[in-house]
């Protein structure tokens, strides 16, 4: 089973770095095979790929929100997944959801507020170097 497991992993890591490097043309007939089952190319997973800004409104008045408001569930492993997947494929209709829960949550903890303004910022990933002195 150890030995099925570690041929899964390194195919799959495989496939991986081929969809990275565009190279998925040139993968031997049964890895195409296997990225076209998965889906295409496997994306990597990425930490926060989005950041999601709330701030409330009174009057003329915008101030953020604390970021220990509804931390457990903003930080939830579900929650963040949802927010990633819709940075990558937008859902409109599972964007305006999360945004009528968080106004009945933000009315019930802020009463004085008018608006609830949400966006989602994507995450900026620093570039990456890799030397290539030691591959010479």
């Amino acid at each position: 089973m150890r030995l099925l497991r570690a041929i899964f992993v390194l195919v799959h890591l495989t496939v991986i770095a081929a969809a990275a490097l565009g190279l998925s043309g040139q993968l031997p007939a049964p890895l195409r095979v296997w990225l076209d089952l998965a889906g295409g190319a496997p994306r990597a997973p990425v930490e926060a790929p989005v950041t999601l800004h709330l701030e409330i409104a009174t009057g003329e008045e915008r101030q953020p929100l604390p970021p220990s408001w509804q931390r457990a569930v903003l930080s939830h492993p579900r929650t963040r997944q949802a927010l990633a997947r819709h940075a990558v494929d937008p859902d409109p209709a599972a964007f305006d959801q999360l945004g009528t829960w968080l106004a009945r949550q933000v009315a019930a903890d802020y009463p004085q507020a008018t608006h609830l303004h949400a966006r989602l910022e994507p995450a900026t990933v620093p570039p990456l170097r890799f030397s290539l002195d030691k591959h010479r």
